[in-house]
């Protein structure tokens, strides 16, 4: 059930770096090297997933990350959540149509 993310690490002109997700755009966080970009990565992505939940938007599927691109998964309470989301959101739709 473990899901990860594609992220791309984004040097800037400010001497830092940015994380961001193709797959949830809304989830971009900064930090001063990789390392750092990376280890609040996830935070900002399970914020922005949230928010999905939240606004009852579907939940993006992770793509295939690129050769060489780093991913960041989700937290393992954070994914069942996450599937429990899913599956009831999915369920709604079904009963609407």
């Amino acid at each position: 059930m473990l899901q990860n993310y594609p992220v791309n690490i984004i040097p800037d002109e400010n001497s830092t770096v940015i994380a961001c997700f193709p797959d949830v755009p809304e989830a971009m966080t900064v930090g001063t090297d990789e390392a750092n970009a990376l280890e609040w990565a996830q935070d900002a992505l399970v914020v922005a997933l949230s928010s999905y939940m939240d606004d009852r938007r579907d939940i993006p599927e992770p793509s295939f990350p690129e050769p060489g691109q780093k991913t960041v998964p989700l937290p393992s309470s954070f994914a069942v959540k996450l599937k429990i989301y899913q599956t009831k959101h999915h369920q709604i739709i079904k009963e609407a149509a």
